[in-house]
């Protein structure tokens, strides 16, 4: 009867344990990818505000925007630099491409009309958008010339499984530690 009772605890013990686990993991998932996002976001945004930055002064020594060189070599160095990134680009008003990380996209149409939108904005924004058939989230800073005339936008944009993947790791990595303590306190309480 005792031996009974004391299966009965050790169950109902280890079912508590496991719900009180996958309660954890389930909110610590939701945060950590809340937190995650936003922390990427603002790393995203300073990676094209330096851009933007370096625009900024050739724009002031006068060098018509479509007269720039080597800014392709810069936006190559930064997907180099940031490899969760997917592309880094600096587009006219009118979604002709001036500047990409890929050089063979220099001087292609966007026809987008949802990333066009997003070109044409006067202010920084974010936004999901498809870009070879999967979610991105598409960031863009708009540049102007002598401060009012808007000239081009910096367009620059990572994944969305970016923070979905680091998610399921932080999710895995969580769960292998509840395993493991869990079997560690199972085996305490068995002896």
């Amino acid at each position: 009867m005792r031996l009974n009772i004391q299966k009965k605890i050790i169950l109902l013990s280890a079912a508590i344990f496991l719900l009180a686990c996958w309660a954890d993991n389930w909110v610590n998932s939701l945060y950590f990818s809340s937190e995650y996002s936003k922390v990427l976001k603002d790393e995203v945004f300073v990676i094209s505000n330096t851009l933007k930055n370096q625009l900024d002064r050739l724009l002031r020594m006068h060098i018509p925007i479509g007269q720039i060189e080597g800014f392709e070599e810069l936006c190559q160095a930064v997907i180099t630099e940031h490899t969760f990134l997917s592309y880094v680009m600096v587009v006219d008003t009118e979604g002709q491409i001036l500047f990409h990380n890929n050089g063979s996209r220099h001087g292609e149409k966007i026809s987008d009309p949802l990333v066009l939108k997003g070109i044409a904005g006067l202010n920084r924004s974010v936004q999901h958008s498809v870009v070879n058939k999967e979610k991105h989230y598409d960031f863009f800073i708009p540049v102007f010339e002598n401060g009012t005339d808007h000239v081009a936008t910096i367009r620059t944009g990572f994944p969305a499984t970016f923070i979905s993947d680091k998610t399921r790791q932080m999710t895995q990595y969580s769960l292998g530690i509840a395993a493991l303590f869990f079997l560690i306190g199972l085996l305490v309480f068995l002896f």
